[in-house]
């Protein structure tokens, strides 16, 4: 059980963050709900952190040899992040690239055009799908698909242009 008594109220919120308001909290609050970074116990009345950690894919072995083998890192981090977030979410997940930097500890002015062409070679590949969808003014992307199995001829192909 929560001890209500030490659970800071909005307003309180507002100048701890220092954000301008009480609105303005709950808009991020609802921002952190709506993409799932925080899960709403209506029973309890707080908010808790997801269990991401629980989430998790398997791997086929010849998979991670050949992605290993032909992959960089950042590619293998971005696939792997987002096999999690799948798991976790399905096609509930969106995110943008500079939110996707963040995640991998990765500056966005220095790693943006890189963590795009990642996604480039993992749709390539046929392991991703990304949809895109507009929100205001704002452009999330989200998996619609997810796979841990690789075709062949997608290997080969990417092979054969890396080797040109």
């Amino acid at each position: 059980m929560v001890d209500k008594s030490r659970v800071p109220t909005q307003d309180e919120l507002a100048k701890i963050i220092h954000v301008s308001s009480r609105p303005t909290v709950r808009t991020k609050f609802n921002y952190l709900k709506d993409h799932g970074y925080v899960i709403d116990n209506k029973k309890e009345k707080i908010y808790e952190l997801p269990h991401i950690e629980k989430s998790f894919f398997r791997l086929p072995t010849s998979l991670i040899q050949w992605i290993i083998n032909n992959l960089s890192e950042q590619v293998i981090k971005v696939y792997i992040y987002l096999g999690q977030r799948f798991s976790y979410k399905g096609t509930k997940y969106t995110f943008t690239i500079r939110e996707l930097c963040q995640h991998l500890g990765l500056e966005y002015t220095h790693n943006a055009n890189s963590v795009a062409y990642n996604l480039d070679i993992l749709e390539k590949l046929g392991l991703i799908k990304i949809g895109k969808l507009r929100q205001g003014k704002y452009q999330y992307m989200f998996l619609e698909f997810f796979t841990t199995n690789l075709s062949i001829k997608n290997a080969d192909d990417y092979l054969t242009t890396q080797n040109q």
